[in-house]
């Protein structure tokens, strides 16, 4: 029996105000939990961009250029890369531009999140609340973690989380595709998105892969009888997959061309990858996301050890997911289902995604040798972009459980998200304050000292000590002088004045006694940073 206008009219007005409240609430949540983080606004490359922005229009626009021109060690995203240069450029040194950018994307993760785990959660026929309870409580477990605090606090990273929020999308749309009453709509919007994350992170590779890979099973498996409720839709299945392998590649190809990567020696090319390590990374991602949840530091010596001999397992993992999408797929070709549909759209896309994303490290491995796979297994950068591909994986089984289990498995999560939280209040107050980096200071707070120390210095008629700042920025060759443009904007020097540098090392072993009298923002300074300084001078 068809529904009337009225009904319709009802039930999307009922969906609108459900998505609303969903997306206030994820707003609430992030702000909550995550308040009082502070933006790292002058590390890595955010402090890179903020130097260009005070450089000279001639320099700007090369640096501006080279965006479209080359591709950032595999990353070409020259609009993702121009749209951060110019909020680097206006928010500049203002501390909330950044944190309420920064909020603002893991407000939009946070709701996708929920949004994708209810719509799997849905599949199992459960009754509203216990999907809406499941996905909550996941979700609250996943952005309470203390990576997700780490990858907040680097302005740049904010690139990572634009991928996520592209993935999980996408991931979330594949879930919904098999019972939604407009597939053509949604076919293109999946397709969009997942060719999207490529213009924000070389991973969107990945995302691209991972659908072209579902929307090929499904037009092969539609010819074939195995998913018939797509018949009527095989013209926009090819159509989809042509725009995703013609842009896909092409945007590929410019990934590995322009690559501005160094080019290896010979004998580094000649020894190659870690094979098995690279495999054995299937086995301990999992172990690592988990150990990321509650803030536990992986041992580096027993993770290179494990790399190396459990890589049987990492291989094993693969081969079951695998053969879980091909047993769901000849089972869903004897008694057709949405629901076996969906789980074997939202595994092979994890899966899929999760193979290149391991490729891709393969290929950064052989391009920029990192002498280890350890990084790639605690680094917030790396450790969330791999939690949404498990994260697919472990819904997918999920979609074919009973309305009993599911009410078990979200009552399970309700009390781990709330030991989550538990443990997020904890980590904030007992552990972050010994872990923060600059002894608890924000970059703000430094670049301040800085800047009084440089008035010090030109008030004593005296060159601006040259202190390194990599503790500050992240880079070994950032230091004081790198940071002139910003420094003489700060000063409002006119453009051809620039005051003398004295390396560090001459001020530190020569001159130290005379600076610290006439810089007293200089001692201070010194410590926030970590900087060696001789003993007496401490006491």
């Amino acid at each position: 029996m068809t529904e009337t206008f009225p009904e319709l009219a009802r039930k999307q007005h009922h969906r609108g105000v459900d998505q609303a409240v969903a997306l206030a609430l994820s707003f609430v949540a992030i702000f909550a939990l995550h308040r009082h983080m502070q933006a790292a606004v002058l590390r890595a490359e955010t402090g890179f961009y903020q130097v260009i922005a005070h450089s000279s229009p001639e320099h700007q626009r090369t640096f501006l250029r080279n965006f479209w021109k080359k591709s950032s060690h595999g990353h070409y995203t020259p609009l993702a890369f121009t749209a951060e240069y110019f909020f680097a450029k206006y928010a500049g040194l203002r501390p909330n531009w950044w944190r309420n950018r920064q909020l603002f994307l893991a407000g939009l993760l946070t709701y996708v999140l929920f949004g994708f785990i209810r719509a799997a959660a849905e599949k199992t026929r459960a009754p509203p609340l216990a999907s809406a309870l499941l996905a909550a409580a996941a979700t609250l477990i996943l952005i309470a973690q203390p990576v997700m605090r780490d990858i907040l606090q680097w302005p740049f990273h904010g690139l990572q989380i634009a991928w996520m929020i592209f993935a999980v999308a996408t991931g979330w749309g594949l879930v919904r595709l098999t019972d939604s009453p407009h597939k053509n709509r949604l076919l293109w919007l999946i397709a969009f998105l997942a060719y999207g994350s490529m213009h924000v992170l070389g991973l969107g590779l990945a995302i691209v892969t991972g659908t072209f890979a579902v929307l090929f099973l499904i037009l092969l498996g539609t010819r074939s009888g195995y998913f018939p409720e797509f018949r009527s839709h095989l013209r926009t299945l090819a159509r989809t997959l042509a725009f995703l392998a013609i842009l896909g590649s092409a945007h590929t190809l410019a990934m590995i061309i322009l690559n501005n990567a160094s080019a290896n020696t010979v004998a580094t090319v000649a020894r190659g990858p870690d094979w098995h390590g690279l495999v054995g990374l299937f086995a301990l991602l999992p172990v690592s996301i988990f150990a990321g949840l509650f803030g536990t530091r992986l041992e580096p010596a027993l993770i290179d050890s494990l790399l190396h001999t459990v890589w049987s397992i990492g291989i094993a993992v693969v081969l079951a997911f695998g053969l879980f999408v091909v047993l769901l797929a000849r089972r869903n070709q004897q008694a057709p289902s949405s629901r076996r549909s969906a789980a074997i759209c939202l595994s092979l896309f994890s899966l899929v995604m999760l193979i290149t994303m391991v490729a891709m490290i393969a290929t950064r491995e052989i391009q920029e040798p990192t002498g280890g796979l350890y990084g790639y297994l605690v680094g917030a950068r790396y450790v969330l972009p791999m939690t949404v591909a498990w994260l697919g994986l472990a819904l997918a089984p999920m979609i074919l459980f009973s309305a009993r289990r599911l009410f078990f498995l979200a009552a399970v999560s309700s009390l781990i998200a709330f030991g989550a939280i538990v443990a997020h209040v904890s980590y904030q107050s007992q552990v972050l304050p010994r872990l923060t980096p600059l002894h608890g200071a924000s970059h703000i707070q430094v670049w301040r000292n800085l800047v009084q120390i440089a008035r010090e210095a030109r008030s004593a008629n005296l060159p601006i000590p040259n202190l390194p700042l990599q503790s500050l920025s992240g880079f070994p060759f950032v230091d004081f002088k790198f940071l002139e443009p910003l420094l003489h904007d700060e000063l409002h020097l006119p453009k051809n004045e620039h005051d003398p540098f004295l390396s560090w090392t001459e001020c530190r072993d020569h001159r130290l006694a005379e600076y610290l009298t006439k810089c007293p923002t200089l001692l201070p300074t010194a410590q926030l940073l970590d900087l060696q300084l001789p003993h007496s001078t401490t006491e």
